[in-house]
């Protein structure tokens, strides 16, 4: 810890009960790191904000496959659909927890 952060009350009668006290700089020092970890924070939340976006693009690109592939394969029409309804139900998740992620930014 840098020099200057705390300043030691001797204690006349008895060294050993001697007390370490804050000081201004002390305090200083506590609220630019607070103020460090707010911001980190905050870019924290937009990067996860970001790969959610990313990963709702990438499932609604799956959605558009999914038509081409009904017509290429119809014989395959309930595991595709049900697939698609999946990706459905995940998208609406992934809104759900980005649109609650970009509230506390």
């Amino acid at each position: 810890m840098k020099q200057g952060y705390l300043v030691k009350h001797i204690h006349s009668d008895n060294p050993r009960l001697s007390k370490f006290v804050e000081t201004k700089s002390m305090d200083t020092f506590r609220k630019q790191y607070k103020n460090h970890t707010v911001i980190h924070d905050s870019e924290k939340l937009e990067l996860k904000t970001k790969e959610l976006k990313e990963k709702q693009k990438i499932y609604k690109s799956q959605i558009n496959a999914s038509k081409q592939a009904l017509k290429d394969f119809p014989e395959l029409k309930n595991k595709i659909l049900r697939r698609k309804n999946q990706l459905l139900q995940e998208i609406e998740k992934l809104k759900a927890y980005a649109d609650f992620l970009t509230s506390l930014i």
